[in-house]
């Protein structure tokens, strides 16, 4: 092999496995620090919404509305983080961690299973 496909092929997987994991951790930190100091003091992030409520007077359903945004973008970066490392997480002796989707349905799976017997088993005491 060349030296670009080794670095393609065996290094750079195995550097990705090795950085993605905190490289993504403290993103996703920068972006949580970043709504807190807005509230604190600086206007940086929240300074739209704060031009729109000193117009028109109402600062819950903005503030509301940010909050979510922050939601939706960090879900979106920890989903995203989580598929990239599982994506280099393959070539490993170890199994791939499931998915947030995978986790779900075995979480809604187990759910539904546990409330079906405790309702067949409701139906029994009543006859």
């Amino acid at each position: 092999m060349s030296r670009i496909q080794t670095l393609i092929r065996v290094i750079l997987p195995q550097a990705m496995r090795v950085i993605i994991p905190p490289t993504g951790n403290e993103f996703i930190g920068m972006l949580k620090m970043t709504s807190l100091v807005s509230v604190l003091a600086v206007p940086e992030l929240l300074y739209s919404a704060q031009i729109i409520y000193s117009k028109n007077l109402q600062v819950v359903p903005l503030l509301l509305v940010a909050s979510i945004w922050y939601i939706i973008v960090t879900t979106v970066f920890t989903v995203g983080q989580g598929y990239l490392e599982r994506h280099f997480a393959r070539g490993t002796s170890r199994s791939v961690p499931p998915t947030t989707a995978e986790r779900l349905r075995k979480f809604f799976r187990v759910h539904s299973a546990q409330g079906s017997r405790k309702q067949g088993s409701g139906k029994e005491g009543q006859s």
